[in-house]
């Protein structure tokens, strides 16, 4: 790195409760620590992280109205954005993440004459499913110095997709603060479900269809049919209805309960008996990263997005097909025995850390940035 104090900029649309929002204001708090300069440009000042990027980080909105409409925000943020980047110094580190802001960054980093925009990318080809976006960011996209994929299945699609060179690509996984997760897992919640002896499965995912709960609802089902057991779902979304009349035509609504979203899932992570994840894909898991601090069994869908990497292709949690609730029941199932923990689980969290995602990300800036590669 050329720069032993780096001015380092984040565009994002808000700093909301998102996983990208948190793992981003994460870094930065990080890279303050080490003494380089964050500046957040947020299209408008809002969002759930905002008091805490405030504590070590510059906040910069596009947009002066925190509460207009988003896309009035947008149409006023544009302009500020094309302005910013023509002055912006040129050993600037400029950050993007988000598809809809990766494509409002780039477009503006075009029209000023911008290049040096690196962009976080955490989602695959299953996540834009809409013909439009495809072709904006086929479009858009080769105008960025550089990639920053979470997993190598984003990065595969990146390539195979988009078109973009592989050696403007570099796969970083979002980093997991295992300390921290453990000192938010107490105390123990308290719920009927948790004062029972009998096994609690649970899962952590917005209600939403590519996360695959009506599946596990499914396998859920066959688990009871061998033995007691209880299911908690936290998380919200489109599919709650839905899966609540599942539950109810297959006689189980009194053996799971859908608790909403939770901003700390922890303690009852540390609580469960088994973590289950029945996603159809992803970018990346954050929440099985997370689950993998805990020495409980885990059982996962073989989706894209990652899973493969965290699970060690199985030897850290049990892996079963996509749709398939028979072989999910079946794994919930010998879970239950503990088989799936692995001793190897402290040394790969060790090796995605807080600092080494901190400097991962400035390495590779630096090594794309048209100012100071070489």
């Amino acid at each position: 790195m050329k720069a032993s104090k780096l001015e380092v900029v984040i565009i994002l649309p808000e700093l909301g409760g998102g996983g990208a929002e948190r793992v981003l204001c994460n870094l930065s708090e990080q890279w303050t620590r080490s003494g380089h300069r964050v500046s957040f440009w947020l299209i408008r000042a809002s969002g759930e992280l905002l008091q805490q990027a405030g504590n070590h980080s510059l906040i910069r909105p596009m947009c002066p109205f925190s509460r207009i409409p988003f896309l009035l925000a947008v149409v006023w943020a544009f302009p500020v954005l094309v302005f910013r980047l023509w002055r912006i110094k040129t050993a600037s580190l400029v950050f993007s993440s988000l598809t809809g802001t990766n494509l409002f960054s780039l477009f503006a980093a075009r029209i000023a004459g911008f290049r040096g925009v690196v962009v976080r990318e955490a989602v695959t080809a299953d996540n834009r499913p809409g013909k439009i976006s495809r072709k904006l960011v086929r479009l858009l996209y080769p105008g960025a110095a550089g990639f920053i994929a979470v997993s190598e299945d984003v990065k595969d699609d990146l390539i195979e997709v988009y078109g973009v060179g592989a050696g403007k690509i570099s796969v970083i996984a979002n980093p997991v603060d295992a300390a921290g997760i453990r000192k938010q897992a107490e105390p123990c919640p308290s719920h009927p479900f948790l004062d029972s002896s009998l096994p609690l499965f649970l899962s952590v995912g917005r209600l939403a269809w590519q996360k695959g709960h009506d599946v596990l609802l499914e396998a859920f089902y066959r688990v009871c049919q061998e033995r007691d057991a209880r299911l908690i779902i936290i998380g919200e979304g489109p599919e709650r209805s839905r899966l609540q009349a599942l539950a109810r035509a297959k006689g189980i609504q009194n053996k799971v309960d859908l608790i909403g979203f939770l901003a700390n899932p922890y303690p009852w992570m540390a609580n469960c008996s088994v973590f289950v994840l029945p996603s159809r894909y992803e970018g990346y898991v954050n929440v099985l990263m997370e689950a993998l601090v805990f020495r409980k069994p885990i059982v996962s869908t073989r989706c894209r997005g990652g899973t493969e990497y965290m699970l060690g292709a199985g030897r850290r949690g049990m892996m079963v097909p996509v749709d398939d609730a028979g072989s999910m029941a079946d794994a919930m199932i010998r879970s239950l025995t503990g088989s799936g923990i692995r001793d190897d689980r402290e040394a790969f969290l060790q090796q995605h850390t807080l600092s080494q995602a901190a400097s991962d990300y400035l390495g590779f800036a630096c090594s794309v940035h048209p100012e100071l590669k070489g």
